[in-house]
């Protein structure tokens, strides 16, 4: 009896507490005074304090005085504009008693319903009501903070534009338009997020991007059911199906003139309001080990620096899993004299190599983790000075070996040369799956990563598109590309099937 009491008792609380359910559009059923309106906003919005009103007193074009309530959000609006530019305008066109046609600002649009009321309160917009109006009006005189266009400390740059994108999407938006003067060169606003409301840019050029591609992101981003987005990063991972979260199918930059060249090269990018990087979609293995900053260096040098990034990327990843398959199982295979010093640099280390291994990694790991937390200055030193003075501490200590620092310490410094970080973290993970496999099985463990990440990237298929292209399946022409720069290609990758495959002018060079 005592606890059908109690639980009738929560029952009738939980009905007392539901929230009073918000009008679907009280606006179109009930023209209702200004009054009612500011009484009905500062109940909804009691817990808003930035929020303001004002009533104010006009006379429309039958000389009679109609109140008027102004609602807006302090600290997203142009106060000078709102006061010098909207609010005359405004009473004029409500003296003159014409359409909302004749209303000389812009922009402007009638709302229908109060949840759109909020939206555009909430974006900046100045919201008035009209006493005797069905609808309320809103006009834009939003002006949220935001930078000054400066380069991104991610992607330096030694002689490239250095304006790189701000959290404003409108401003993102101009500094790739002013680069690409072309009536091809399309720009869809998407919203999404069902409480953010955030806008989303997709990007690119119509006679030059393969359509399915656009219409798959479309999809994407319109089925997209998410509370917020707050960052280009978490738009990937919505975007990512799980089967192919392992190696980043987007590429991601904070330069606009790498956006142009990806849209000139038939890509797709979208930008996210509120954030300053741009996600690119689609991307090949080859592609991410690319960078725009080699176009601004003679047509030798970039493909040696290309072939270096390979070279990091492999080193990186099975470089300290060869290492102990060799000194662990196949010692017969290491030269007499090479394997000499190793077993003395190994004396009086009390742990065995395998697990001497994964300690390093696992501490160069956490130095170059604690290194992208700290301010940059402090972060630098830290990794150098840090990892310098353990290191020599470890050896001379007997934790470890000269020869196995040197080892690690190889593998993370050739992790260096990849420029994504979603790609250089997925190595990091590799690289101690790789290392423990070839403690356990030698190179037979060794070899088996490897074939699994071959397979692997070669079943991947983002966006329809081989991840391997041009290696697999190869194609001759773009495998060329590879090593070329984007400047020099008189034909766009065939792999992205543009619709336009010939660079304007480029037959004329």
């Amino acid at each position: 009896m005592r606890r059908w009491w109690f639980w009738k008792k929560s029952e009738e609380k939980k009905t007392e507490e539901e929230p009073v359910s918000l009008p679907v559009n009280p606006l179109n059923t009930l023209a209702l005074d200004p009054d009612q309106i500011q009484a009905w906003l500062k109940k909804e919005l009691s817990a808003h304090d930035d929020v303001h009103y004002y009533f104010r007193e006009w006379v429309d074009g039958d000389d009679q005085e109609r109140d008027i309530l102004l609602a807006y959000c302090e600290g997203m609006i142009d106060k000078k504009r709102m006061n010098q530019e909207a609010i005359p305008v405004l009473k004029d066109w409500l003296a003159q008693g014409e359409g909302i046609d004749t209303l000389s600002f812009d922009p402007v649009k009638e709302i229908e319903r109060m949840d759109k009321v909020f939206e555009a309160i909430f974006k900046g917009e100045l919201v008035v009501f009209i006493q005797g109006r069905a609808h309320a009006l809103s006009l834009d005189v939003s002006h949220p903070p935001q930078r000054q266009t400066s380069d991104s400390p991610a992607e330096p740059t030694i002689r490239g534009a250095r304006d790189g994108l701000t959290e404003s999407l409108v401003t993102n938006i101009s500094l790739v338009r002013k680069r690409l003067c072309d009536p091809s060169f399309c720009v869809e606003k998407i919203a999404v997020g069902t409480r953010s409301h955030n806008s989303v840019a997709l990007l690119y050029i119509k006679d030059v991007v393969h359509p399915p591609i656009v219409y798959s992101l479309r999809q994407q981003l319109q089925n997209l059911d998410v509370d917020h987005l707050d960052s280009s990063a978490a738009l990937e991972k919505w975007l990512t199906p799980l089967s192919q979260k392992l190696f980043p199918v987007f590429d991601y930059t904070a330069r606009p003139d790498f956006i142009t060249a990806a849209l000139l090269r038939g890509r797709v990018c979208i930008l996210l309001d509120g954030s300053p990087a741009g996600v690119i979609a689609p991307i090949q293995l080859t592609e991410l080990l690319k960078s725009e900053e080699d176009n601004e260096f003679l047509s030798i040098f970039p493909p040696f620096q290309y072939l270096l990034r390979w070279l990091g990327l492999v080193t990186a990843t099975f470089f300290p899993g060869f290492f102990i398959a060799l000194t662990t199982f196949h010692q017969d295979q290491i030269p007499f004299p090479l394997l000499s010093n190793l077993v003395q640099s190994e004396q009086g280390v009390p742990l065995p190599a395998p697990l001497e291994a994964v300690m390093m990694v696992l501490i160069f790991e956490l130095f170059k983790e604690a290194g992208l937390r700290l301010p940059g200055p402090i972060g630098q030193t830290l990794s150098v000075v840090g990892g310098l003075i353990i290191g020599d501490a470890a050896i001379r200590s007997g934790l470890t070996s000269p020869s196995m620092v040197v080892a690690i310490a190889i593998s993370v410094v050739a992790s260096f040369t990849l420029d994504n970080l979603n790609l250089n973290g997925i190595i990091s993970i590799l690289r101690l799956i790789v290392l423990v496999a070839s403690s356990l099985m030698g190179l037979l463990g060794l070899f088996i990563c490897l074939y699994s990440i071959v397979l692997y990237l070669s079943w991947l298929r983002p966006f329809g598109l081989p991840y391997l292209a041009p290696i697999a399946p190869l194609s001759f022409q773009d495998f060329l590309k590879v090593f070329t720069s984007h400047r020099e290609m008189t034909r766009r990758p065939s792999i992205l099937q543009p619709g336009d495959p010939t660079r304007k002018g480029e037959e004329e060079r």
